[in-house]
């Protein structure tokens, strides 16, 4: 207990960035290693690591979180779903969907900002923006490895019932932190 007083307020400023952005990759990549195997693109939890990151961290935050993961999964670390190792996993069916992870985090975290509100409402609307942004980028990527005429079915339709509830684990989470 003293050793904590004696810290400087400076030192631990300094220190908190870096330890929520660790703190959110670990996030991320737990969520990546829960997979339920389904083809060609698995269900996992990254996209509540996403939503979570959306809800609780600044826009620059959450997108350089994202870019770990992705630096992490370039470089051959095993973050990808159930540890999957390829260095070239923007050439794999599912990487539309792990690219708009990019742009879909930050823009849910700067739509929760801007509402500036505790609204679950509110929340919700910025995690379908979000999570639109990444069916979309998803599936535009999938259109290459699948025809049109299956494309929803295969790359959105089976998915959409683990999205909501992912989407309330996370609006559950941002009750949960409005309460501390």
């Amino acid at each position: 207990m003293l050793l904590i007083k004696k810290i400087p307020q400076t030192l631990v400023s300094l220190y908190r960035v870096p330890l929520a952005m660790a703190l959110g990759l670990v996030l991320l990549i737990a969520c990546s290693q829960v997979e339920v195997p389904v083809e060609p693109v698995p269900f996992t939890l990254q996209t509540l690591g996403i939503f979570l990151l959306g809800i609780f961290y600044s826009p620059k935050n959450a997108f350089y979180v994202v870019l770990g993961y992705l630096a992490l999964a370039t470089m051959g670390f095993p973050v990808l779903a159930v540890g999957y190792v390829n260095p070239l996993w923007m050439l794999h069916p599912s990487a539309g969907y792990l690219l708009g992870f990019l742009i879909a985090a930050p823009l849910m975290a700067w739509l929760c900002q801007k509402m500036a509100s505790d609204s679950l409402f509110k929340t919700f609307l910025a995690i379908i923006a979000g999570d639109a942004v990444i069916y979309l980028c998803g599936l535009g990527y999938l259109s290459f490895y699948v025809e049109y005429s299956q494309l929803f079915w295969i790359g959105l339709v089976p998915y959409l019932p683990g999205c909501a509830f992912k989407i309330a684990v996370a609006l559950c989470c941002k009750r949960a932190a409005r309460a501390f």
